[in-house]
């Protein structure tokens, strides 16, 4: 690797705390899932035309280790990052690399492992429970949590 390049972010973990420590996320504590947490993704969206990632946790009335996380993909940075290119990029660069790419997208090899991050939580039979998860409401006339409890 060359001096300017970087390993790539090994899963989403790594990615938000990179993404954290070039100011792209905004982290906000105790969010209400009923319809607060749509105005918030929709605040970002509108006035900072994209602006930063949102990291919610805390959120209210579920487990405090359930996050949520909005906008990852609206800055050039931040898909820099998640493409392992250097910051700072131009959007032409970012548009030539995702081209080049993905001519080049090919499968990966099978490779089984016996632990790692996916096998963190595991539920099986009647203990499964949807509930547990964030489901906001993002809108005024979405299910949200309600619409999983049928």
């Amino acid at each position: 690797m060359g001096s300017n390049e970087q390993l790539p972010c090994e899963d989403l973990r790594d990615w938000i705390e990179r993404s954290q420590a070039i100011g792209e996320v905004v982290n906000i504590s105790g969010a209400d899932p009923h319809l607060e947490v749509g105005a918030l993704d929709e605040y970002a969206f509108r006035e900072f035309g994209g602006g930063p990632a949102i990291l919610l946790d805390r959120l209210k009335g579920y487990d405090p280790t359930h996050r949520i996380l909005l906008n990852q993909l609206t800055s050039v940075p931040r898909i820099a990052l998640a493409l392992n290119l250097p910051i700072p990029t131009s959007k032409m660069e970012l548009v030539q690399t995702w081209r080049s790419r993905v001519k080049s997208v090919g499968l990966l090899p099978v490779q089984r492992v016996d632990n790692g991050p996916v096998t963190e939580n595991i539920q099986e039979g009647s203990a499964v429970d949807l509930l547990q998860f964030p489901a906001p409401q993002w809108h005024e006339e979405d299910g949200g949590q309600a619409a999983l409890e049928i």
